[in-house]
């Protein structure tokens, strides 16, 4: 971390984040805690960690990250930078030690 108490959102990210909480108010409560610096943050973390090196679906993946307190989001593959956001939880997906899970995980001291 950088320390830095401020930072800059973008028009486009304000608009999407006021349109969905115009829709549901109790969204607030998840972006007080993403735009939050002692709340939770997004990382990539080693494939490795969630699933082993042969295909698998992804509702494996959510569930290994789920077991460490994680949220998956999706992955990156290491060898064109290709991410997949939010996939089907029956897709299958063979990741290997280059690829990375994208996660929500809660910041820990």
């Amino acid at each position: 971390t950088t320390g830095v108490e401020d930072f800059i959102v973008s028009d486009e990210l304000s608009s999407l984040m006021i349109a969905q909480l115009s829709e549901r108010l109790e969204l607030h409560l998840v972006f007080d805690e993403l735009f939050d610096a002692d709340g939770c943050f997004v990382s990539l973390h080693p494939a490795q960690l969630y699933a082993p090196d042969h295909a698998v679906s992804y509702a494996e993946i959510v569930a290994a990250a789920a077991e460490r307190g994680e949220t998956a989001m999706g992955w990156r593959t290491g060898a064109d930078n290709t991410v997949s956001l939010n996939p089907a939880k029956s897709a299958l997906v063979a990741l290997t030690a280059n690829d990375q899970v994208l996660v929500l995980a809660p910041r820990t001291a």
